[in-house]
């Protein structure tokens, strides 16, 4: 994430292995910190916030666009903006996140 300091690799911003999932660590967005784990037990994306307050977004089967809209609908609920490179890394053809209907889970 754009917000957080630069870490050689990116390990600022690398997926850790969860008791239940994958989770992000803490993020900061202004004042705010968060952080997001991804919980394949109860197959859902959790964000927590800082002030206590809390987002599910069930993994169920959608496009990446799908996803990405209602990830990001789920940070703004928080009231929190986290500014992203919209697209994958390192591929070719890379198809922006919001823009992604061709792959899908």
């Amino acid at each position: 994430m754009v917000s957080t300091p630069h870490v050689n690799h990116w390990w600022n911003v690398t997926l850790h292995v969860t008791p239940r999932g994958l989770g992000a660590g803490p993020q900061v967005d202004g004042d705010a910190i968060f952080d997001i784990e991804f919980d394949f037990v109860e197959h859902k994306l959790v964000i927590r916030h800082s002030d206590g307050g809390q987002r599910v977004l069930p993994l169920v089967p959608m496009t990446v666009a799908d996803f990405a809209a209602r990830l990001f609908e789920q940070l703004s609920e928080l009231g929190l903006n986290p500014r992203i490179h919209g697209a994958p890394n390192e591929v070719e053809l890379a198809i922006p996140f919001a823009e992604d209907t061709t792959h899908a889970s």
